[in-house]
């Protein structure tokens, strides 16, 4: 498989779904990236180069374009919860005649990692939480109405204005012109119904709920020093509800694993490797 290649291709109901893919194809062992609000599958390219050619003979990785990004067809409701988004995930494994994954959520990603979990346990065996989105579920309904409308403003004047101004904002001051033209480039290729529907799930999202309702499963929580965004002490909240390692990545802002790409990629190895395999 070239990771490189995006690959579209229909599932249920004729939605096209996009994604890369890269290790064995069989399917028995996938690990399943789901990105966040600001990025897309190709974010993760150079933690898939980062991984070591014996891991990926070993394990299926998958990343796909969420919903209403890069590739893929946006959701029909443009006011989405979890399950919508966890329904189209189980629509592509189906496709893809997967029917056990590990999942590793970034940040928006998380929060459907978590209620995928939630939703079907057996399903999805491990989750490794990176730089976690706890959602605003639990706030009261006008402030998440709020939150709502002013995370879709920022799409208002298309993708490439929105990429051109927020995209600083997921690296540290050290990313190099590389990292920070990914973040940008990624951010570029959602669409704006694609990001307004991805605005309302975080808004209303609650991953603490679904870690509650499903604490096992979580494997590792991944965040890093100079994350602005999701902060440090919110990836040990998540921690606390699933009794599962806080893994700290230095030298690194929000995206995470598009700055330190080879610690992420050993981390990975780590906490999805044998011992975890499916």
């Amino acid at each position: 498989m070239t990771w490189d290649n995006l690959i579209t291709q229909p599932v249920a109901a004729g939605a096209c779904q996009a994604w890369r893919q890269a290790g064995r194809e069989d399917g028995v062992q996938a690990v399943v990236l789901l990105h966040g609000i600001g990025s897309g599958s190709g974010s993760w390219l150079q933690v898939i180069d980062a991984l070591p050619k014996i891991w990926l003979e070993e394990h299926r990785i998958l990343a796909w374009d969420m919903p209403g990004y890069g590739g893929s067809d946006a959701l029909t409701d443009t006011h989405p919860k979890a399950a919508a988004y966890v329904e189209r995930l189980e629509q592509w494994l189906d496709t893809l005649g997967i029917q056990q994954a590990q999942l590793v959520g970034h940040s928006l990603g998380a929060i459907i990692a978590g209620y995928a979990r939630q939703h079907n346990p057996q399903r999805y065996t491990s989750l490794v939480l990176a730089n976690p989105a706890l959602g605003y579920g639990s706030k009261p309904a006008a402030e998440r109405t709020e939150i709502h409308q002013r995370r879709a403003a920022m799409i208002a004047d298309g993708a490439e204005v929105l990429a051109e101004t927020r995209h600083r904002g997921l690296l540290s001051e050290s990313a190099s012109t590389e990292q920070l033209e990914t973040v940008k480039q990624e951010m570029s290729r959602t669409s704006i119904i694609g990001y307004q529907a991805a605005s309302w799930l975080l808004a209303n999202g609650d991953l603490p709920a679904s870690l509650e309702a499903e604490p096992g499963g979580v494997v590792a929580v991944i965040t890093s020093v100079q994350d602005t965004i999701t902060p440090m002490a919110t990836a040990q909240q998540v921690a606390a509800l699933t009794q599962a390692p806080v893994k700290v990545i230095e030298d690194a802002g929000h995206a995470s694993y598009i700055q330190q790409p080879q610690v992420f990629a050993d981390l990975l190895c780590h906490t999805l490797g044998p011992k975890n395999d499916i």
